[in-house]
């Protein structure tokens, strides 16, 4: 592999693991139960699937076969999360997710080399997730700040007159 190739390889995994632990931070801070809860989800397979990575556990068939359980149990989670809330984000969390199995089953039924097979994994089950989750961290915040009272109608601050 070339360097340009490891150096874009570094940014692309540890660009993400960093955007998955701010997004996950700032889920759990500025987010309701729903965004905690996928939070918790995301976090808990993003630690699963690195303890498995380190432990250098076996491929069956091309396939981390722990990874892949690992990501369909994450798929359940965001199933049963978008189940629960009724949250719109939560729909794209479960899709996204469900892409992710899906590159591992095409794998291990079709194949597929393994640049392509690391990066789709790593784009489906990592990057396009914090997308959502964003989403429904920044809508929980929004509707959780204090709305400003507006001045009364007739007073110098407003902007409306008299009702008619």
């Amino acid at each position: 592999m070339s360097k340009g190739w490891l150096i874009a390889h570094y940014v692309w995994t540890e660009g993400g693991n960093l955007a998955a632990g701010i997004c996950c931070a700032l889920a759990f801070w500025l987010g309701g139960s729903a965004e905690r809860r996928g939070a918790g989800i995301l976090l808990g397979g993003w630690l699963l699937t690195l303890l498995v990575v380190l432990l250098h556990i076996e491929r069956i068939y091309g396939v981390h076969a722990y990874i892949m359980a690992i990501d369909t149990a994450v798929l359940v989670g965001f199933t049963a999360l978008s189940l629960w809330s009724r949250k719109p984000w939560t729909i794209f969390l479960a899709a996204f997710q469900l892409n992710d199995v899906m590159t591992h089953v095409v794998e291990l039924m079709f194949g597929m080399d393994t640049y392509t097979y690391v990066t789709l994994i790593g784009f489906w089950g990592g990057w396009a997730l914090l997308p959502p989750l964003m989403w429904g961290t920044w809508q929980n915040a929004r509707q959780a700040r204090p709305i400003k009272p507006s001045a009364p109608a007739g007073s110098a601050g407003s902007q409306a007159g008299p009702p008619r």
